[in-house]
């Protein structure tokens, strides 16, 4: 994966990206000058120290013996690259994501992350764990979740035929649950203001 550096982006023919350039040196400039780091700051020289100073990473491996990861799926690739050399010396390292509540691409998550997890380790070596049974949901709205998700054909692949999503098959817990209507609609078809009615009119009739 290529990486764009700050000189990239302000001598990029693109207008607009010559403009985030130049915005994002004055706030590297400003970070500096202020002695501050903002949280992609604590991630780069978390990578830089362990990458330049192998003793810290050493010690890090040393004092932790098991790696385990919430929500995966909205990991960055420095992150990812510093969970997985700080897990090389135990080899120890568990990970649970759900790639369809892929959320944070914005703010420099990949999905990819854990679409591709296992390929970082030697084949057999690294096991996956489908938990596919809904416990918090009603049945209503794990249907409509799974009927919805199969009316977006061929939009799961890339060009290269890259997989972007992992097939899943979710049930609903096999416990009572309210009868109520769990899923909803609300839509207009007239203009801004009516639909902001349908949705206050419809809030307001649950309560």
């Amino acid at each position: 994966m290529k990486v764009y550096k700050i000189i990239d982006l302000e001598n990029s023919a693109d207008t607009a990206l010559k403009a985030i350039g130049i915005a994002a040196q004055f706030y590297s400039e400003l970070l500096e000058q202020e002695n501050c780091l903002d949280f992609s700051g604590i991630q780069t020289e978390m990578l830089k120290m362990i990458e330049s100073f192998p003793q810290v990473l050493k010690e890090l491996q040393t004092r932790i013996a098991y790696l385990m990861i919430d929500e995966y799926q909205d990991t960055n690739a420095i992150q990812e690259t510093i969970l997985l050399k700080l897990a090389e010396k135990h080899n120890r390292i568990c990970v649970v994501g759900d790639d369809d509540q892929s959320l944070y691409r914005f703010r420099g998550a990949t999905v990819r992350n854990i679409l591709s997890f296992k390929k970082n380790f030697p084949e057999g070596e690294c096991m996956s764990v489908r938990l596919e049974t809904n416990y918090r949901s009603h049945p209503g709205i794990i249907g409509f979740y799974s009927e919805w998700m199969t009316h977006i054909p061929g939009e799961w692949k890339g060009e290269d035929g890259r997989e972007y999503r992992y097939f899943k098959n979710i049930k609903a817990h096999d416990k009572e649950f309210p009868g109520y209507q769990p899923v909803v609609r609300v839509s207009s078809r007239d203009n801004e203001d009516a639909y902001h009615q349908e949705v206050y009119d419809f809030l307001t009739a649950q309560m």
